[in-house]
């Protein structure tokens, strides 16, 4: 299965807290949470459905960078589109 990595940080301007999610192989998808599992939940939402519409469009997808570290996760992408 196909994964992208995205950076999850805590979201530290609100009182409330909340998860803040970046994709380092996409500069256009930026999603958040309240829950460190929502965060992962909305990251996985924001990355397939901007993967599906920019191939739609004709944009070319990256390659999935190798990323790791404190905050990385792997976003997979679902198997109908990869």
């Amino acid at each position: 299965m196909l994964h992208y990595p995205a950076k999850i940080v805590e979201n530290s301007d609100r009182k409330d807290g909340g998860f803040l999610v970046s994709f380092l192989d996409f500069d256009n998808i930026q999603t958040f949470g309240e829950t460190m599992e929502e965060a992962l939940y909305m990251a996985e939402d924001a990355l397939n459905g901007c993967i599906e519409v920019d191939f739609e469009r004709g944009y070319e997808i990256p390659s999935p960078s190798e990323a790791k570290g404190l905050g990385v996760h792997a976003i997979p992408v679902y198997p109908h589109i990869s």
